[in-house]
């Protein structure tokens, strides 16, 4: 991907009223204008620059965005005059759509400081389902991709130093999103704040719901120092994300591509990106799970049907973007004492049919990025209550790494409580029973291809059936067998693990008996769970010890 030329952001902001201009369609020239316009399939990116800077169109790119294994290439540009814009959208090689803005959350401006004395958050004690004074943190088992679209995140604070220490926290090279605003800075400068405070609510030791859970943190800064920013921009930190997505499905390790999308943001009016939209939609149905912000304008959000851009402008009745999308996971905000926040008449959580869930949104002490001790308290919004729902899904993730987006989706839904306001449940999470969500044989097959229980080995004495379909590893990643032998003075005790989600209707255990090593008989041991966490199980087979030369084998049957 390139990155030409910053994009000033005062520019961006003249957009919210140049829709009005289009209504004058014998208009023939205006001021230049910034859009987005995506090749249509079997256009190339030379053949698209061609035309957009022809003669007959009069386009200057400002920006390209190049995601090839992604299928998608698109240019910023100034598109002058309404002929040369329609010169573009009449040579059917293109789709165009014009930027516009989408914001972040509030940000309160009250600090206190040192981490030692940061009270238990009240949002926490709710969310575990007991109330007192205290979180029950739920054990996790595997790495969950957080993507935080955000403003960046301060590593280095005392919130998230602890767990870069303990290396479960990984911060990958610094992004450099497409207006540049965080350049190749491991440590990510976060200038608004708002960023360093949804990863605290997320992965935070003090204030994050899921602070146990190892977590690969992606942190995209798509905002500078002011909370809007144009579509293109979170359009960019949404293909990187599926890219990187992608990227990773090739290893061989399906468990290891559990991924949370936080989108703590929204169109600052009711029009939708259909650019944006489109690469949700595509990430979900990649199998990541996207949370969003309901939006904090104290306005209804209906579902929405598809984007409709035609490329004079965006249709204004579109909804807040992307909280209106059907197959996105919208979070509401409620305050304490499960009343929905509501600060007043234009300042409050969003509501409406597309809102699936309420979390706490009001009173969060949050990170601050001032200083790395630093935390703000009392700060408000939807952006909070996303992050809290993100924390869970990641939860759910973390022993569940298969699980569809739906699949979480539903899980979160199930655990809710009926708070009775609006009709909408308020977030809840079992501290002792994350649910497990048993994979289908079909998505076992999807994910593995097919494995008979008689191929070979990989030279580890484990039979692939059985180490594919356990989880190569599963608990431990350094190198620990799933399948391991103890001898007792009466007893040879055999081990192995299985992943927990595959339930019993999917497998079967036995142990097979042989004194020639050629001809085998099923035994009456039966293997019986005997621990675990909240990903494997670990199973036991007890097998007497009698004089003689004899052999056992563990007999899997994939059904």
């Amino acid at each position: 991907m390139e990155h030409n030329l910053f994009i000033p952001t005062s520019k961006l902001r003249r957009i919210a009223v140049v829709v009005a201009a289009w209504l004058l369609v014998g208009l023939t020239s205006l001021q230049a204008e910034l859009y987005l316009i995506r090749a249509n399939r079997g256009v190339t990116q030379a053949e698209l620059e061609r035309l957009v800077t022809s003669a007959a169109v009069g386009g200057r790119i400002t920006e390209r965005l190049i995601y090839t294994g992604l299928g998608f290439i698109g240019v910023v540009a100034d598109i002058p005059t309404v002929i040369g814009l329609r010169t573009l959208l009449a040579s059917n090689q293109v789709r165009s759509e014009q930027l516009l803005l989408y914001q972040s959350g509030n940000i309160g401006r009250t600090l206190f400081e040192e981490c030692a004395i940061t009270p238990m958050p009240w949002s926490l004690d709710e969310i575990d389902g007991v109330k007192n004074a205290s979180y029950g943190t739920p054990a996790t088992a595997k790495p969950v991709h957080l993507y935080l679209l955000d403003s960046g995140i301060v590593s280095a604070h005392c919130e998230f130093l602890p767990l870069q220490q303990s290396g479960r926290l990984i911060v990958p090279d610094g992004y450099e999103s497409i207006l540049s605003f965080h350049p190749g800075d491991a440590q990510l400068v976060d200038q608004l704040g708002h960023g360093t405070a949804v990863a605290s609510c997320i992965l935070g030791q003090r204030g994050g719901i899921a602070s146990q859970a190892p977590i690969v943190l992606h942190s995209y800064g798509v905002f500078g120092n002011a909370p809007t920013t144009p579509s293109v921009a979170v359009l960019d930190g949404l293909l990187k994300a599926r890219f990187d997505h992608a990227e990773r499905a090739d290893n061989d390790d399906p468990y290891d591509n559990a991924s949370v999308i936080n989108l703590s943001l929204a169109s600052e009016t009711p029009q939708a990106s259909c650019e944006v939209e489109d690469a949700v939609r595509l990430a979900i149905s990649d199998g990541m799970m996207v949370v969003a912000a309901a939006g904090n304008r104290a306005s209804p959000v209906a579902i929405g049907a598809t984007c409709a851009g035609n490329g004079l402008g965006n249709d204004p009745e579109e909804g807040y973007s992307p909280a209106r999308l059907d197959e996105v996971f919208t979070v509401g905000a409620y305050a304490q004492g499960s009343t929905l926040w509501n600060s007043n008449q234009t300042l409050g959580s969003n509501t409406g049919l597309a809102v699936d869930i309420l979390a706490p949104g009001a009173g969060i002490p949050t990170a601050a990025n001032g200083a790395t001790t630093q935390f703000r308290i009392n700060q408000a919004g939807t952006s909070y209550a996303a992050a809290y729902v993100s924390g869970i899904a990641i939860n759910v993730l973390s022993c569940n790494p298969l699980a569809k987006p739906a699949e979480v989706a539903a899980a979160i839904q199930a655990a809710g409580a009926n708070g009775g306001i609006l009709g909408i449940k308020l977030a809840r999470q079992s501290s002792t029973n994350i649910p497990s969500i048993e994979a289908t044989y079909a998505q076992w097959l999807a994910a593995y291809g097919s494995i008979t229980p008689t191929e070979a080995d990989d030279d580890d004495g484990i039979p692939l059936a059985l180490e594919f379909f356990a989880g190569r590893n599963a608990k431990l990643d350094d190198g620990s067998p799933v399948l391991w032998v103890e001898v007792t003075n009466t007893t040879i005790d055999l081990f192995f693990e299985k992943a927990r989600y595959v339930g019993p209707a999917h497998t079967q255990f036995g142990i097979d008996h042989s004194s020639d090593l050629k001809n085998w008989a099923p035994t009456a041991v039966a293997p019986a769970v005997v621990g675990g966490d909240c990903f494997v199980q670990v199973y036991k087979s007890s097998i007497p010890i009698a004089s003689g030369e004899h052999y056992f084998r563990l007999k899997v049957v994939i059904l």
